[in-house]
């Protein structure tokens, strides 16, 4: 049996879910994209937050069509080539570089990050 997959936009949930992507949870009245099918045998349902939605196609073609973790190589693939996505990352800026892209939750969490092109300790105004 070979591999399936389609996927529908959904208006608004109507019940709470949890972006397979990022994490972050989907709203109960908040539009996302389910996706399903067919993959190995088996059959799989996840949604997808409006946030990952425009990102989805470029990740897939980065882990070749498949992923063992989707979550936390999602994260990878945004952190690695600083994707510029609304709630991941957040832009701040390096003295030596101008504006970069960090992950926000290192940004929020630790208070700093390490610029991602000269690895200078960039601090969170206090």
């Amino acid at each position: 049996m070979g591999n399936v997959y389609s996927n529908r936009h959904v208006i608004a949930t109507r019940k709470l879910h949890v972006c397979e992507y990022c994490g972050n949870e989907i709203d109960i009245g908040s539009p996302a994209i389910n996706e399903h099918g067919i993959y190995d045998g088996r059959a799989f349902s996840r949604y997808t937050c409006a946030d990952c939605d425009p990102f989805v196609g470029d990740f897939w073609d980065y882990v070749d069509g498949a992923a063992c973790d989707i979550e936390s190589e999602f994260w990878e693939w945004v952190r690695d080539f600083r994707i510029p996505h609304p709630t991941l990352t957040v832009e701040v800026d390096c003295p030596s570089c101008g504006t970069v892209r960090v992950m926000a939750s290192e940004w929020a969490n630790d208070g700093w990050a390490n610029c991602p092109k000269c690895d200078e300790l960039l601090e969170a105004p206090c």
